[in-house]
């Protein structure tokens, strides 16, 4: 993956998206440069957390994150979908 584009970032963006149904997930890139991730369980956020965008250019380390994400969620309580990282 090319560090640092906007396909690179739109990509990581909408896999971060997928990553945790059936909950909603939603991203921002926020002014001070750090990805936003809000999982949403109707109209109850039930995790947010951020992350530097230059740090999630990198799939490794974008695929760790939702691994940890997505074990704190089942902490909790919640159900996912499976998921596999996309091309793999």
């Amino acid at each position: 993956m090319a560090a640092g584009t906007a396909e690179t970032t739109d990509r990581i963006l909408g896999v971060l998206e997928g990553a945790f149904r059936p909950l909603e997930a939603h991203t921002s890139v926020e002014e001070n440069g750090n990805v936003q991730l809000r999982i949403l369980d109707g109209s109850e956020a039930i995790l947010i957390d951020e992350r530097p965008l230059y740090g999630t250019h990198s799939e490794r380390v974008a695929f760790d994150w939702i691994a940890d994400t997505r074990k704190r969620l089942e902490e909790l309580g919640r159900q996912l979908d499976p998921w596999e990282p996309p091309g793999k």
